[in-house]
């Protein structure tokens, strides 16, 4: 058989195994390892966390082209985080894939639908971006498999795949495929998914290493990333969930050398506390309790609060935070207690104060790059300490990034965990507002007549004593109480 004998019967082949819905020889091998778990599968969900340069999306298409072929009138969802990024990305893939595909049963693209439409089985695979409230355009009609790539990047993931995509499954015994690279916070709703699809046996992981590249190529994607310990190298390549170096709103923090146990010293007494509030409506209202140690010019948090939703209410949180306060400070005098709070809401710190006794300060508010740059040198410096108690807020540190607002500034992004990371901007309010120049330790402490000479300048600068106070008002004390000379 000659050259051109055999190229008619390999384009024969391929165009009745198109005629058959069957294309996996268009994958690559660790194309086709993802290809063979999901087919295998019958669970209704899988998760696939997948390295970059892998292929995971092209294998992805090339599922959701085979499932459209092979079953008349299918109904397959297909959603990316961005409608502008379906264009660059799923499209062309679309494209190339179906390039050699027969004409009589090539793939129509409905630009008006935002589909793909098969004519010989009268199938459709709808494209939709997810974010920005454009995951509502797979409304609508049953699914017979749904597919959400880059998952890790949906801003809220957990009501697409639940409130949208599941429902449109239980009628057609349907599946799920949510695949993704890690996302830059471990927060995110993707490793959730993730976690509970490890312990129900529906989660793959295929790594860099499992891409079949060459070693030398391999070693060019760990150099270029940062090396073996970037953060980028780990994520985006070895799958692993660790936070975005670049992103993170305080990389210097380390949870095993900021939140080791600690003993309040014998010059606690004259140390003042401070209790730090960001109000929350929509996110976590979240208050510390904590002290500054004026010898080690350190922080230390004893203790957090954190309310939410209905449990929020002025009279709880007043009740909530008294009871810490009483704990915490209990042998504290209202001068050496400095409660401070961002000024959302004055009226609710007004309440705190003439209603329920408990004053607070409206902190003022610099640049937010420069607030958390603060407390970046204070982590830095090993000033901050936090008890394990303090779960949310040292999750706030671990795992709070940046995002970009529609302004292009830097602000909190979002965690349905954390919320809008509040702990982390009540630790930020506290910083700011902790007075570090003032020695609360008295000039006199340990001194002693039989041992020092104080001269009669230094003795008018201490406090006077209770006996010397009596003199001063004039009054005596019985054991029945005081009474007037």
């Amino acid at each position: 058989m000659n050259q051109q004998d055999r190229d008619a019967l390999e384009h024969e082949l391929k165009n009745e195994l198109w005629r058959r819905g069957e294309i996996r020889w268009k994958l690559r091998p660790v194309q086709e390892k993802i290809y063979n778990h999901l087919r295998e599968s019958d669970s209704l969900k899988e998760v696939i966390n997948a390295s970059r340069r892998i292929g995971k999306t092209h294998t992805l298409c090339t599922i959701a082209i085979e499932a459209a072929m092979k079953k008349p009138g299918a109904q397959i969802h297909f959603g990316f985080p961005s409608q502008r990024a379906l264009k660059k990305v799923i499209q062309p893939i679309f494209r190339y894939i179906i390039r050699d595909c027969p004409a009589d049963y090539k793939p129509q693209y409905q630009a008006s639908d935002f589909a793909y439409y098969f004519p010989r089985t009268d199938s459709l695979v709808h494209l939709s971006g997810l974010n920005a409230g454009h995951a509502e355009n797979l409304r609508g009609n049953a699914s017979d498999l749904a597919i959400v790539d880059e998952a890790g990047y949906v801003d809220d993931l957990d009501y697409v795949v639940q409130d949208i995509l599941l429902p449109q499954c239980l009628t057609t015994e349907g599946r799920i495929i949510i695949s993704s690279t890690p996302p830059p916070t471990p927060v995110h709703e993707f490793v959730d998914f993730a976690h509970k699809a490890k312990e129900e046996g529906t989660y793959s992981e295929f790594t860099i290493f499992d891409s079949g590249y060459p070693d030398h190529i391999i070693q060019k994607f760990m150099k270029e990333s940062g090396g073996a310990e970037s953060s980028t190298w780990k994520r985006e390549y070895l799958c692993q969930f660790v936070v975005d170096q670049d992103l993170a709103i305080i990389p210097e923090f380390d949870e095993k050398k900021h939140t080791l146990p600690w003993e309040r010293t014998a010059l606690w007494p004259y140390y003042k506390c401070y209790v730090s509030m960001d109000i929350g409506v929509r996110d976590f209202t979240v208050v510390l309790f904590g002290y500054y140690d004026f010898m080690k010019a350190a922080l230390f948090i004893e203790d957090e609060l954190v309310m939410k939703g209905p449990t929020m209410t002025s009279d709880l949180l007043q009740r909530a935070i008294k009871a810490k306060e009483a704990i915490w400070f209990k042998d504290k005098t209202p001068d050496q207690i400095l409660r401070v709070s961002d000024d959302n809401n004055l009226i609710l710190i007004q309440d705190m104060g003439y209603l329920h006794q408990i004053p607070f300060n409206p902190t003022t508010k610099d640049n937010l790059d420069a607030m958390v740059n603060e407390l970046r040198v204070w982590v830095g410096n090993g000033r901050v300490n936090l008890n394990p108690r303090c779960a949310h807020t040292i999750g706030c540190l671990k795992y709070g990034v940046w995002d970009i607002n529609k302004q292009r500034k830097r602000e909190f992004a979002r965690s349905k965990v954390y919320g809008h990371f509040d702990g982390l901007a009540a630790l930020v309010y506290l910083v700011r507002n902790i007075d570090q120049y003032t020695n609360p330790i008295p000039a006199d402490l340990h001194m002693s007549e039989l041992t020092h000479h104080i001269s009669a300048e230094f003795d008018k600068k201490r406090e006077p004593s209770r006996v010397e106070i009596e003199k001063i008002i004039g009054v005596r004390r019985r054991n029945r109480g005081w009474i007037n000379r």
